[in-house]
């Protein structure tokens, strides 16, 4: 009996595996040793406290553990399923800085387009376009399927 199985689009495999954690190690490396302008990325003409340098800290800890998991285990895998729930968890941390980030325009009230700065389009537009991504890769979108005896490993 054979099994359907799915090869992962060029696209995402470039993607996940290369920009997504060099991306994440960016935004980390800012995290760690620009603080004020992470800071004012998303709240502007804000004092920085350094004893709160410890959230900075902590989620550049965590963009770290993306860039190592996409760059890492999604090369040694090529089932579609861990890397769906590689994704989804990912998804998750998109989410909620999309959340935040219209959070915080809202609170500054900041939330039309026509008042953003360089810093809110960068921050709108690539939280966006990797959230965008992420959700049609966990959709199969652009996925071919091959009949098949399973998923197969990568060498």
């Amino acid at each position: 009996m054979s099994r359907e199985t799915t090869a992962i689009p060029l696209f995402y495999r470039i993607f996940f595996t290369w920009i997504d954690p060099l991306n994440a190690i960016w935004a980390a490396y800012g995290h760690f040793f620009q603080p004020d302008m992470v800071l004012n990325a998303y709240i502007p003409d804000s004092a920085r406290n350094p004893p709160h340098d410890m959230l900075f800290q902590h989620l550049g800890g965590a963009l770290l553990n993306i860039a190592f998991v996409d760059a890492v285990l999604l090369r040694y895998t090529d089932d579609v399923r861990v890397w769906k729930i590689v994704q989804a968890g990912v998804l998750i941390l998109d989410w909620v800085m999309i959340y935040s980030l219209w959070d915080a325009l809202a609170r500054q009230g900041r939330l039309q387009p026509a008042v953003w700065r360089l810093e809110d389009w960068g921050c709108v537009v690539m939280n966006g376009f990797i959230t965008a991504v992420r959700s049609l890769f966990i959709a199969e979108v652009a996925f071919r399927r091959n009949a098949g005896a399973g998923v197969k490993r990568r060498s």
